[in-house]
């Protein structure tokens, strides 16, 4: 659910990169290259292409409207960088031509990116932002 968020709230901002296999280390103010091997081990056929139709499968399948998920070079990218000797997968999201909101547990979810974290955001705010955004009629 952590990746899908980060990809709705990048595609209802101005897009961005997110890296899977790179973990924040708050204590020392770095990041450090953790790779997605155990990950890709655990995929359908224990490769990168097997991983990859696992993120699309399980998540941007499952949780993103049809429009997302049917036009999906159209937003997403999804390559793999070798990085100090390990595996990092590089998710590289435009910007949606309209709003995008997630589905889980049968309540849409509409995430924005605030400076390097996502935000849900519901109500007045969101109208606001959809307007400001995209017009009225997105």
């Amino acid at each position: 659910v952590i990746i899908a968020k980060s990809i709705a709230a990048f595609l209802n901002s101005d897009g961005g990169n997110l890296l899977i296999g790179v973990k924040e280390n708050k204590e020392k103010g770095k990041f450090e290259i953790v790779g997605i091997e155990e990950d890709v081990k655990k995929s359908r056929d224990h490769t990168l292409d097997g991983y990859k139709r696992t993120l699309i499968d399980e998540i941007i399948r499952t949780f993103f409207p049809p429009k997302i998920y049917n036009h999906l070079h159209n937003y997403i990218e999804i390559e793999f960088v070798d990085i100090e000797e390990k595996i990092v997968c590089w998710i590289k999201v435009k910007r949606s031509d309209s709003r995008v909101f997630l589905k889980i547990n049968d309540r849409d979810i509409f995430m924005i990116r605030v400076d390097s974290e996502n935000r849900t955001i519901e109500g007045e705010k969101l109208v606001d932002n959809c307007i400001k955004k995209w017009g009225s009629r997105s």
